[in-house]
């Protein structure tokens, strides 16, 4: 079961003859369970169009690609798409405003969500006795008494983010010239080794940055602390929430993990095919003719 999973190339055979063998043109199998189609209320004709689509699609996919290095391709393209994924996440991750979230005993201020760069809470304000939230925002600046975890994280994340941006255009541009069929198998190699290593680093850099501030946040003493105009003071914080931000940059961390094994799997591949060598032909003499006597000397005619 696991060797047809890891194999696209079977899967696409399977696919393909599965649906030309037990699939009639009417729309029903040939062995087996019978398929109704009249369930469906489809029209004969859009139901011939519908499983002739289907055919021609299977068809191309399998004369296209059933000749092609499916495992290799199959791999750079998930780790190219867990790449943009984790890419991503790492975006939504470095912009939330919930890294910290806290709850205070005021009238004024209730939760304070702050993030590496920017905090956001609602404020109340009295306007002809009526009693009104408005949403303020505010940014992590000097006026701050900024902990290290949030120093170092802001610059973790940056470095992480641009990390995974050239792991990107790297992916892409070997995909595209694997594609293509270019024969540049150490340009492949320094692709993918670059692109593995960026990955590294970046997976390092969001597990370093999430796990330090959450066991700061709730197992620890954090320095972080509002500035002198803020309207409330840290001393009536009463209770810390969980937010999502560890969870998703668990998961952020564990996407380009994977990606980063993907593009070493690549990089053995290559070298694998690399070590192959090219059988050489012997050239033999030519045979000579069943009806060919031997050389006769002129000398003797």
């Amino acid at each position: 079961m696991l060797g047809f999973l890891r194999s696209p190339k079977l899967y696409v055979n399977c696919s393909f003859f599965y649906y030309r063998s037990f699939l009639s043109p009417c729309g029903s199998f040939k062995v087996g369970l019978t398929f109704s189609p009249s369930s469906f209320k489809f029209p004969a004709a859009t139901k011939n169009i519908y499983h002739s689509l289907i055919f021609c699609t299977l068809e191309s996919f399998y004369v296209a690609y059933g000749q092609l290095e499916l495992n290799h391709l199959y791999l750079k393209l998930m780790g190219l798409f867990f790449s943009y994924l984790a890419w991503a996440l790492g975006i939504s991750l470095a912009n939330s405003r919930s890294w910290r979230v806290w709850e205070f005993n005021s009238n004024i201020v209730s939760i304070v969500y702050i993030g590496l760069w920017e905090a956001f809470y609602f404020q109340k304000f009295s306007i002809s006795g009526a009693i009104v939230e408005w949403p303020m925002y505010g940014r992590i600046n000097g006026s701050w008494v900024i902990s290290d975890e949030i120093w170092y994280g802001q610059g973790l994340r940056l470095l992480a983010n641009s990390l995974n941006s050239v792991v990107l255009i790297l992916g892409s541009v070997a995909l595209v010239v694997r594609w293509i069929h270019a024969p540049y198998p150490d340009f492949l190699r320094l692709c993918y080794n670059i692109s593995a290593f960026f990955l590294i680093c970046s997976c390092s850099c969001t597990a370093i940055t999430v796990s330090w501030n959450f066991a700061v946040d709730f197992y620890g003493q954090t320095t972080l602390d509002f500035p002198l105009s803020f309207p409330i003071g840290k001393e009536m914080l009463i209770r810390k929430r969980f937010s999502y931000v560890f969870p998703l940059g668990i998961t952020t961390a564990t996407l380009l993990l994977i990606s980063a094994a993907m593009f070493s799997c690549g990089t053995f591949s290559i070298k694998q095919r690399s070590k192959v060598k090219p059988v050489t032909v012997r050239k033999h003499p030519p045979i000579k003719g069943v009806n060919e006597g031997p050389p006769v000397c002129n000398g003797c005619q």
